[in-house]
């Protein structure tokens, strides 16, 4: 929270986690916390004044704000800064942001279906609606918005490109103009070829991907971390075997590989000279 502004405290002692929160205050931290993760959306494009909240006021800006993006708002023209705010109140307002709208509150207790999406997102856990009642404190403050901020990350990062367990991974295309053959750097996931337990994974050559199934051939060991892993090539869409893939490791190194199609150019895997990070695939 300091490193993005949301609170001016990085010590235990002075961010004073078990006091309480006022409303003013909430509408800042949340406020702060929609920048700092793009969660701005107007939604509530009216004035948003408080007949309580003066335009002079150090919270004025972020009271406006948090009611414009739908999260915060008043009762019969007030704002109703200094009162504080409990535990189901802050669950709801998360929610709203994090959803872009209130849920349904016509329910028993209100705050329910903000309690069930809270729980869905792993913000809370079913012991928080023992004391959804009282005010909340500032560490729990801290611990929500720090979930919240994980599980947004998260679905930023969130790349269907890449796939789990994808042991290989084309990282550019270095054809020079006018070559015939195709090459580029590439990743391997050397983890996953040296599990014992590997049974499937997927590799990408030049944004073709392929579903990789262990192969029954024999491995040929030399020692613990030497050896030779063998796995066919499925294509996606008609599950058929379209090829095969070799990797011979050397204490527990990649040294060299193959990707062999039945119906195309067929591919080598070599260290790259300057870094033991990636690898270079060549058409053969």
């Amino acid at each position: 929270m300091y490193d993005v502004g949301i609170t001016s405290f990085n010590t235990p002692t002075t961010y004073m986690p078990f006091q309480t929160l006022t409303r003013e205050q909430v509408a800042k931290m949340l406020d702060k916390f929609a920048i700092a993760t793009t969660l701005t959306t107007i939604r509530n494009p009216s004035a948003c004044t408080f007949s309580d909240v003066v335009s002079t006021s150090a919270f004025s800006t972020h009271i406006r704000n948090v009611c414009q993006y739908g999260v915060m708002n008043g009762a019969n023209g007030k704002f109703n800064p200094q009162q504080t705010v409990t535990k189901a109140e802050f669950v709801a307002m998360l929610i709203r942001l994090f959803e872009g709208k209130s849920l349904d509150e016509s329910v028993n207790p209100r705050w329910m279906k903000y309690y069930q999406r809270a729980i869905e997102l792993s913000l809370i856990s079913a012991q928080d609606t023992v004391t959804f009642a009282q005010p909340i404190a500032r560490y729990e403050v801290a611990i929500f918005l720090y979930r919240l901020k994980v599980r947004l990350t998260m679905y930023s990062n969130l790349n269907d490109t890449i796939l789990a367990n994808e042991i290989v991974r084309t990282l550019e295309n270095t054809t020079l103009s006018g070559e015939t053959k195709q090459s580029g750097k590439i990743y391997v996931d050397i983890l996953a070829i040296n599990n014992a337990a590997f049974k499937e994974g997927y590799v990408e050559v030049f944004g073709q991907r392929y579903q990789v199934k262990k192969s029954v051939t024999n491995t040929y060991n030399v020692g613990d971390n030497s050896f030779v892993r063998y796995g066919d090539l499925i294509d996606f869409v008609t599950g058929e075997e379209v090829g095969t893939i070799t990797f011979i490791i050397t204490n527990g190194a990649l040294t060299e590989g193959a990707i062999r199609f039945s119906d195309k150019a067929s591919y080598y895997i070599s260290k790259d000279a300057v870094t033991t990070t990636y690898y270079w695939l060549k058409e053969i």
